[in-house]
């Protein structure tokens, strides 16, 4: 995968919490997806309703980290002194979702998808 998961950072703390993503690779953020999943007990991906960002179509370079902050905010980016480049996204959730354990972030990447609307007759 072009992007892999650093962690979870500030889960809890409001406007804070955020993932952090690292390119391993150069790759097209719209192909990825985060899910909010849980975990229960048994340390699996619990199935059913879940949160879910998706990235719009930006590229990013090798060694750029992605941020995707859980609440308000609007789209920045910032270059590091390392060259490397800084995205901040903002998912605008009014709650944490990363604070407990057995809550967790799941990296998608989805090369193809399908997507149909129901248009009123």
């Amino acid at each position: 995968m072009k992007l892999r998961i650093v962690g979870i950072e500030e889960p809890g703390v409001v406007n804070r919490e955020r993932l952090h993503l690292f390119a391993t690779e150069s790759a097209e953020l719209q192909y990825f997806l985060v899910l909010a999943t849980y975990s229960p007990a048994t340390g699996t991906i619990a199935s059913g309703s879940v949160t879910a960002f998706w990235f719009p179509p930006i590229r990013v370079a090798l060694n750029d980290h992605v941020f995707l902050f859980t609440g308000r905010g609007t789209m920045s980016t910032q270059k590091a002194e390392s060259g490397s480049t800084l995205y901040s996204f903002y998912w605008g959730m009014e709650q944490t979702i990363w604070d407990m354990p057995t809550r967790g972030a799941s990296l998608v990447e989805a090369q193809g998808w399908e997507t149909r609307f129901l248009v009123p007759s």
